[in-house]
């Protein structure tokens, strides 16, 4: 029982941690272009504001840590 219930922990460590590079990657593109809109790799050619991005970040942020 415990060590599943340390696989689980493991596994949202796993995924956390991709979730955390992938934010860091779309942050650095934003610095890079400046104030230029950012395509999100995630979505696909679609220009995403960086407003937007930081909203959704947070939203699932927040869900997350109600669940």
């Amino acid at each position: 029982m415990i060590a599943d219930q340390f696989e689980a922990l493991q596994d949202e460590l796993y995924r956390r941690r991709d979730e955390c590079a992938q934010l860091r990657a779309m942050l650095a593109s934003h610095d890079n272009q400046s104030s230029q809109n950012v395509t999100n790799p995630l979505i696909g050619s679609e220009d995403v504001d960086m407003n937007e991005l930081m909203m959704a970040y947070n939203s699932q942020r927040e869900l997350k840590r109600l669940l």
